[in-house]
């Protein structure tokens, strides 16, 4: 009997420390791909609502989808390759897209764009994402970085 007692406190013990391990775990970076609606923020130039930003995830990577429009002083889509981590709370997303511009017939300039390594989406899908666009010189307004800020949460 002071054997089964003892077999079976044993397997208490160990059922407790095997039910607490789950919570230390990365969250699965599969679970981040959505559509997330929100808030534009463009340092300088005001907040635009109602923005939607897909997220798709394969291949260990991320692409984030910025649709034409989203950006009002920017009149192209982004679609940025990112890489991505994550811990028990949140992901943090970082990468980069080359945007073309066309200036003349075959002739187009590239736009550097950053999604900056503070952009995290939450457990809770609470999404910010940090993107700067280099705008060269060569284009109508250019010569800036804008910075933009996105802010929303997953449908």
């Amino acid at each position: 009997m002071k054997v089964f007692s003892k077999l079976l406190i044993l397997a208490l013990v160990a059922s407790v420390f095997a039910g607490c391990s789950k919570d230390d775990e990365n969250l699965p970076i599969a679970d981040i791909a959505g559509t997330y609606e929100g808030t534009i923020t463009i340092a300088g130039m005001g907040e635009y609502p109602n923005i939607t930003i897909n997220v798709t995830y394969a291949n260990d990577a991320a692409l984030l989808s910025i649709p034409v429009g989203a950006i009002p002083v920017f009149p192209l889509a982004i679609n940025a390759t990112c890489t991505v981590t994550s811990d028990t709370e949140k992901y943090s997303l970082s990468g980069t897209a080359s945007v073309t511009f066309p200036v003349a017939e075959d002739v187009s300039i590239p736009i550097p764009v950053t999604i900056k390594n503070t952009s995290n989406i939450t457990k809770a899908g609470k999404a910010v994402f940090d993107i700067e666009v280099a705008l060269p010189a060569e284009i109508p307004n250019g010569g800036v970085t804008l910075v933009v800020q996105f802010e929303g949460q997953k449908r």
